[in-house]
């Protein structure tokens, strides 16, 4: 039967472990695009699957480390001796090192758990943006017709991107409104349904869905209690 202290170090490291696993998720998410992640990380299974598979590694050296045998990994935790804490937190940060350590260098391409990592790392993320990009334009379906009635709409959101945007980076302002600037639209209803898609499309590109969300449901609530 495991101490309290070594479950409570296991706890440590499988949170501390979700936490790294979630920096390089996000790091590797907003590489391209606005710089934000359109979808709560927790509402994707691929990203959920990330974390835990880096944990699970994570958690198989922590088990190593406390077994009776001697492994590679209790020569190196050596280091911060046989404090279990120490160890805990030491197998959440090296699970990234020995994870992205390359074996053998072929040209561009390497051999070693690295490769895997790279690998599986970029099909979570893929598989993410596409679940990202679903919900988008369901939800962008979805509203698009909500707001014939209110054609200040457009104008109060474009003013509320700008200002929730982080209007010190020039370059990301630029880029918004430049965004903004190429929607097409027209006078007829059709056309303003879709400058609306389009406009609640850039929202969630640029704050997330979530944002997005609450405050189309902020602006009904507001709107519907003036009226």
């Amino acid at each position: 039967m495991p101490s309290q202290s070594t479950i409570f170090a296991a706890v440590i490291r499988f949170v501390l472990s979700l936490i790294l696993a979630g920096f390089d998720f996000h790091r590797k998410v907003i590489e391209v695009g606005t710089g934000v992640a359109p979808l709560s990380y927790w509402e994707s299974p691929a990203a959920v699957l990330f974390a835990l598979v880096f944990a699970s590694i994570s958690a198989i050296l922590f088990v190593l480390s406390l077994a009776e045998k001697t492994f590679f990994i209790n020569h190196i935790l050596d280091i911060v001796g046989h404090n279990i804490y120490a160890r805990a937190l030491f197998c959440s940060f090296s699970t990234t090192i020995i994870i992205r350590s390359k074996i053998a260098d072929f040209g561009r391409k390497n051999f070693g758990p690295d490769y895997y990592y790279e690998v599986f790392r970029a099909w979570c993320v893929g598989a993410y943006k596409d679940h990202s990009a679903t919900l988008r334009s369901k939800y962008t379906i979805y509203t698009d017709d909500r707001f014939a009635l209110y054609p200040e709409f457009s104008t109060i959101l474009i003013d509320f991107l700008e200002h929730r945007i982080n209007y010190r980076d020039k370059k990301k302002l630029t880029q918004f409104r430049k965004a903004v600037g190429g929607l097409l639209s027209d006078a007829s209803p059709l056309g303003r349904r879709q400058y609306n898609r389009q406009l609640i499309g850039i929202s969630i590109d640029y704050i997330g869905l979530a944002a997005t969300k609450n405050w189309v449901r902020h602006y009904l609530t507001t709107v519907k209690r003036a009226g």
